[in-house]
């Protein structure tokens, strides 16, 4: 679980896993307003065509990649916390 921030600067806490969509592996993503993952506020999922250069990135920098797209969705968001 990582840590993000919204546009108010609400902190907010996000768990993502390795979803299959269509022909790619892509990742779910769930955000939410405690560390303990029990109020959830928002989901979505990421297709990793949408993240520059993804499948030409060794693993480490595929994470790294991914957990900036969230921190990126999220700090566009204002989330009731």
């Amino acid at each position: 679980m990582i840590q993000v921030t919204d546009k108010n600067n609400n902190i907010l806490y996000a768990a993502y896993t390795r979803d299959g969509l269509s022909n790619h592996e892509g990742f779910h993503c769930d955000i939410y307003s405690d560390r303990t993952g029990v109020h959830k506020v928002d989901s979505f999922d990421i297709n990793p065509l949408l993240l520059y250069d993804y499948f030409d990135l060794e693993y480490p920098k595929q994470i790294q990649e991914i957990e900036q797209y969230i921190r990126n969705f999220c700090v566009d968001k204002v989330y009731s916390v």
